[in-house]
């Protein structure tokens, strides 16, 4: 009797301790989806500033199509209340300006409208807290924009190669 008891208990015991671990694994799990989710939309971000660097509108409309559709596969249900509210309200505006990128061959138009493609972008980056990886918040003087980078070299996708490092940091998230 006393056996079973023990054995009975052993088993509950088991039991909790399994059911812990999995509920300690959830929020890790949650985080690193939403870490692939952003690294999913700054891989295509980043596309579009290189073309921009490399001035090159029709390489920009084709990453900026590809931003498009990273934007529509986003898993939102690993968010917590703070990202999705961000992601929501900003989904909208990221969709319309990398369309208005996507349509356009004329790298001076696209530049124009990348400019508050950055800041919705850097704005979104903001609330999902940290990456393994330094993002930059980089600023143009001479257009008084700014625009996201994964580098602390300066490449100005504004002016390209006409004032390549032509800018500054200004923030970096961690």
């Amino acid at each position: 009797m006393k056996k079973n008891i023990i054995v009975v208990l052993l088993c509950i015991f088991a039991v909790i301790a399994s059911a812990q671990t999995k509920n300690a694994d959830v929020p890790q799990q949650q985080e690193q989806s939403v870490k692939i989710s952003a690294d999913q939309l700054l891989g295509a971000y980043y596309g579009i500033k290189d073309a921009l660097v490399n001035g090159s509108g029709i390489q920009a409309s084709a990453k900026a199509t590809s931003f498009h559709e990273a934007l529509k596969t986003v898993d939102q249900s690993a968010f917590n209340e703070k990202e999705r509210a961000a992601f929501m309200a900003l989904k909208p505006k990221l969709a319309d300006e990398a369309q208005k990128i996507a349509v356009s061959k004329a790298v001076e138009e696209q530049r124009s409208v990348f400019a508050s493609l950055s800041g919705n972008m850097w704005e979104l980056l903001k609330s999902f807290g940290h990456f393994d990886q330094p993002v930059y918040k980089q600023y143009c003087p001479m257009k008084k924009v700014y625009w996201v980078s994964g580098e602390t070299n300066i490449k100005n996708p504004y002016y390209g190669k006409q004032m390549l490092t032509c800018g500054k940091t200004t923030e970096t998230i961690q």
